[in-house]
């Protein structure tokens, strides 16, 4: 399926924050304040509710039919142009079955990763929406102004042109292209089931995550593959996966994952989005090449009118 791009964001547009996850702690406000002003330095207006920082649950920043509503308001808004997030965590998934069925309204931009993973997948699989796996605005990388990942938003975000090709490391030689879809692993692991599984068929996949043992790893690509949801992965880009491998044995993550991903498909390492110090923008739905040659991830087209 040929998943709709929202148009692009220009000077002067209408953006929301919406808190669909976890609250946000106070000692974290001083980042959600400056991811607000980096956005007004785009040129963006910002709008929020005015109690998108209130915690009103054990986990999360509010009951989960408020969080939807708070989500459902502003993709109905037509003057809003794109939506970002307060930040991960937990509670996305439990506010899905209150979004209902709004798959014929415009796409919008949707940036968010970690625990918004789900939302992408819901996103693409059931309203046929091009989404961007990126930063919060509390994401320490984007809030405090990180060069690369605040360089990628802006672009991504804003031009017709693909973004650059991004080096990364070879794990397996090859090249193939497809659709790049995915996002956190351990999110994704939790839409098996659903109505909004990820399908891997023809596609490159995107895995990402953080401080997950190698033998963890290893156990939810192999509940991936069990559940026939990597089947016809054309290869695999693994994101920067801090915390992830053992320090007493450095390189058994990867070996790790040449075991649990065995096949002749290209597999490349290390992509610089999502957990890390570097969160660049990346556009899910759109058509890549990976290069296991090289060791270059090519976007063939923008993610965004």
């Amino acid at each position: 399926m040929r998943l709709r791009k929202p148009p692009r964001l220009l000077p002067g547009d209408r953006v929301g924050i919406a808190a669909p996850a976890s609250y946000l702690r106070r000692d974290q406000r001083e980042f959600f304040f400056r991811g607000v002003e980096a956005l007004k330095d785009m040129g963006l207006e910002v709008h929020y509710r005015a109690d998108v920082l209130d915690r009103r649950h054990l986990y999360f920043a509010g009951e989960d039919e408020d969080r939807a509503k708070e989500l459902i308001d502003l993709l109905l808004d037509p003057t809003i142009k794109a939506v970002f997030f307060l930040r991960g965590g937990y509670g996305t998934q439990r506010m899905i079955p209150y979004l209902g069925d709004l798959g014929g309204i415009a796409p919008k931009v949707i940036v968010g990763g970690s625990d918004l993973t789900v939302l992408h997948a819901f996103l693409g699989r059931k309203w046929g929406w091009v989404t961007f796996y990126g930063p919060h605005l509390t994401t320490p990388s984007f809030a405090e102004g990180e060069r690369k990942t605040r360089e990628s938003f802006v672009r991504t975000l804003t031009s017709f042109k693909p973004p650059d090709p991004i080096p990364c490391e070879v794990l397996r030689k090859g090249k193939a292209r497809g659709v790049i879809l995915g996002g956190c692993l351990s999110s994704l692991v939790t839409t098996l089931g659903t109505s909004y599984q990820l399908q891997a068929q023809g596609a490159i996949l995107f895995l990402e995550d953080r401080g997950e043992a190698p033998y963890r790893i290893d156990r939810m690509i192999t509940h991936l593959r069990s559940a026939g949801v990597l089947e016809g992965a054309r290869g695999v880009v693994f994101g920067q996966m801090p915390g992830c491998d053992l320090p007493e044995k450095e390189g058994l993550l990867k070996e790790a994952i040449l075991d649990s991903l065995r096949g002749d498909f290209p597999i490349l390492f290390g992509l610089p989005s999502g957990h890390g110090p570097i969160n660049m923008t990346i556009p899910l739905g759109v058509e890549v090449e990976l290069d296991g040659e090289e060791g270059l991830l090519r976007f063939l087209e923008a993610g965004v009118l």
